[in-house]
């Protein structure tokens, strides 16, 4: 019986369990791969506006961080700001110089603000600076005439880099 005492103990120390970590390393480490490949770090929002229709284009780059003007067939905003009320397809005449008629009053005090906050903030920290850039939504059935006073007033302001948001016209 001794032999088989010894048999019954040797398969009891053969029994142990050893966990493979390996494969377990590599799946986490091609999941790690992958999410850091798809996370995108740009903090530009695009906003959902109702009736905002963007036009369509086959460009693929990724915007840039800009300051957000936002063009609708209601108004124009600067950020979360309205500041020019579009009504029937025209700029309100309330916010249209009377001494140039493609110069936005209102617009043009928000777009100086902004651009004064961030040559303030850069006093501070030298690694930001002003760079004039903006993005802007505007709605595609938006007139020329609009989009016109607008880009002049914002070049006025010092914003002359301009991103258009569009849609993915590939599709």
């Amino acid at each position: 019986m001794s032999a088989i005492s010894e048999v019954i103990k040797k398969a009891k120390k053969d029994t142990g369990f050893a966990l493979q970590l390996t494969a377990m390393v590599d799946m986490f480490t091609i999941m790690i791969v992958f999410l850091l490949k798809s996370y995108d770090t740009s903090t530009l929002e695009v906003k959902n506006v109702d009736n905002l229709v963007l036009p369509a284009s086959i460009s693929a780059e990724a915007p840039e961080e800009a300051l957000l003007m936002l063009v609708s067939q209601k108004g124009i905003f600067v950020g979360d700001k309205k500041v020019a009320d579009i009504v029937d397809g025209k700029v309100d005449l309330a916010f249209i110089s009377k001494d140039d008629e493609d110069y936005i009053k209102p617009l043009f005090d928000e777009l100086n603000a902004e651009a004064k906050k961030i040559e303030e903030i850069s006093k501070r920290n030298p690694a930001v600076k002003f760079e004039g850039q903006i993005f802007m939504q505007a709605d595609k059935a938006l007139s020329y005439a609009i989009l016109k006073k607008v880009l002049y007033t914002a070049t006025m302001a010092g914003y002359g880099d301009l991103r258009l948001a569009t849609l993915d016209g590939k599709k």
